[in-house]
């Protein structure tokens, strides 16, 4: 039988819920470009999250809209740290998880709160970057 259901945390139901396969298509139909990916559904509310390439793997919990939106934030403020080689992108989780006091990973946040918290860790990080420290 083929991998179509996976227990996730969903973010917005508060619950592991049995998450369904799907394609981009079924999330984004205006976008092409995503019509063949797989991504993880909760069938009772329809967030969703998508998969590390080239896998079914989901890149962590289900989260709510606001959630999405406050993990994309956290990466606008990380990914250019370590795409611009100030630190490692290892060195960046590390650095968050250090500040944070728990092992930090974006997709894993479940709380509105626990982003806030990730933002203002990543905000220390870019101030201590552009202030010449490095982490």
């Amino acid at each position: 039988m083929p991998d179509t259901s996976r227990q996730i945390w969903c973010c917005s139901c508060h619950q592991d819920v049995q998450a369904e396969l799907v394609t981009g298509a079924a999330i984004y139909p205006h976008r092409r470009d995503l019509a063949h990916k797989p991504m993880w559904r909760c069938p009772a509310c329809g967030s969703y999250i998508g998969c590390h390439p080239g896998t079914k793997n989901p890149l962590g919990t289900i989260p709510s809209p606001e959630l999405r939106r406050a993990r994309i934030l956290i990466h606008d403020l990380i990914d250019p740290v370590w795409r611009e080689r100030h630190l490692s992108r290892r060195e960046v989780y590390a650095a968050m998880s250090q500040r944070l006091g728990w092992t930090y990973h974006t997709g894993n946040l479940r709380t509105l709160e626990e982003a806030r918290q990730a933002y203002r860790a990543a905000r220390e990080i870019v101030r201590g970057i552009r202030g010449g420290a490095r982490a």
